[in-house]
This record gives structure tokens, sequence and C-alpha cells, in this order.
């Protein structure tokens, strides 16, 4: 929450799969957070983001993830944001994540003896993706 201004009151408002790391964090710091997540994603989840404090908006998916329910979480953080003032982190067009996973590859890079060979990856958010790869040279390379 590099750029939210958390004194206005309304706290940050957060969709996606960060919640429970964006909780901890949250916590840590004293700011209020407000999480806009589904009861389609794991219990143990969601009992870890409410555990770190952070105020969970439910959207009700009786039958799991769908196609709707990730736009339907976009627009209730929307109305958050429109109605309480609060700073939106929108995890999926955050231009600061890439930021903090460049720096996730120069952890790795100053930990090693030796050259990466190969590195196995998984696909989520695309920072996660990008970052350490590019910093640790794979992207672009052969």
């Amino acid at each position: 929450m590099r750029h939210a201004d958390t004194r206005s009151g309304g706290g940050g408002v957060h969709r996606g799969s960060t919640g429970s790391s964006l909780a901890f964090v949250c916590a840590v710091k004293g700011y209020p957070l407000r999480l806009v997540t589904s009861n389609a994603f794991a219990a143990e989840k969601l009992r870890t983001m409410a555990a770190f404090g952070a105020t969970l908006d439910i959207i009700d998916s009786p039958s799991g993830i769908h196609p709707g329910l990730i736009p339907a979480t976009r627009e209730r953080a929307r109305e958050i944001v429109d109605s309480e003032g609060a700073f939106a982190t929108d995890q999926f067009n955050n231009r600061d994540a890439l930021d903090g996973y460049r720096a996730i590859g120069e952890e790795i890079l100053d930990q090693l003896a030796d050259r990466i060979d190969a590195a196995c990856m998984y696909v989520g958010v695309g920072p996660v993706s990008s970052g350490p790869p590019k910093r640790c040279g794979f992207v672009g390379s052969r």
C-alpha cells in the first residue's frame, strides 16, 4: 500500500489472491483492510484473512468459481471505494508489484554462488511470473 492514503479513514480495499499476505502486512502496520472475496475460495484462506483482522466482504457463490465471479468482486470493490473513500490495491493493475517481485529476483541472485540453469515458476498474477525471471535473466534469453 505504498501509495495509499490511509489517513482518509476509508482504509484499503482489495480483491484478488493476495488477501492473506495483505491482511498480515496491514495488521503489522495498523492499517484497516476490507477484503472483497468469495465463499468459492478456501475456507482456510478466509479464516486466515479474518484472523489478521481484515473485514471480509464475501460475495456468495454457491456454484463455486465461475466466469462472473471476478467481475463481481471488481464491481463490489469499486462500490466500496466510491462510497467510503477507501484505497483500492488492485493487484491486477498495480505496477508497484513489479518492483517487489524484481527485488525477489535480486535476493535469489545474491544468494547463489553460480548461474541459474533452469527455474520452475507457477503461473499467477503477472508480476510474480515476470519480476524474478526478468531480473534473473530468463526473459528474452535462450
